[in-house]
């Protein structure tokens, strides 16, 4: 007998690599984040697609952006996985200064995404249907 339980999600580290303005008033960042899923369930497994998907963004902009590796869950176990994101965005004046406004105070909102497309698994059937899951934290960066 199946009693299916919904995996959990969360963004457990973010640690920044990089977060350099450019002088053609651009933003190259580079982080790495750590995400776990917690898969509760006794007989049931999930197969976690390629086209899963981590953006952090910063006041509506997109900073960077990457893709979770491809893998298989299986039942009452914990992932962890780190993922490298690096991306240059363009900034106009006006959030370039916001986001220095926000680096000199020691601290700046980040906004970190996670799009999970699985499928699920029992012993002997797959669910065809991948199950969009939502990850979602704001985290605060504390720059040097």
């Amino acid at each position: 007998m199946y009693k299916p339980k919904v995996p959990s999600y969360a963004v457990e580290d973010f640690n920044v690599h990089a977060f350099n303005f450019q002088s053609d008033m651009s933003l190259f960042t580079e982080f790495v984040v750590t995400i776990k899923a917690d898969n509760p369930n006794e007989n049931i497994g999930f197969v976690y697609g390629k086209n899963s998907l981590i953006l952090v963004s910063y006041s509506d902009s997109d900073l960077c952006s990457g893709k979770l590796p491809a893998f298989y869950q299986p039942k009452k176990n914990v992932t962890e996985m780190s993922i490298s994101l690096q991306g240059t965005s363009p900034f106009g004046s006006g959030l370039q200064e916001a986001l220095m406004e926000n680096r000199h105070t020691g601290r700046i909102p980040l906004l970190v995404r996670v799009w999970l497309l699985c499928n699920v698994m029992g012993s002997n059937w797959e669910l065809e249907r991948s199950c969009p899951k939502l990850a979602r934290k704001i985290w605060f960066v504390d720059m040097p």
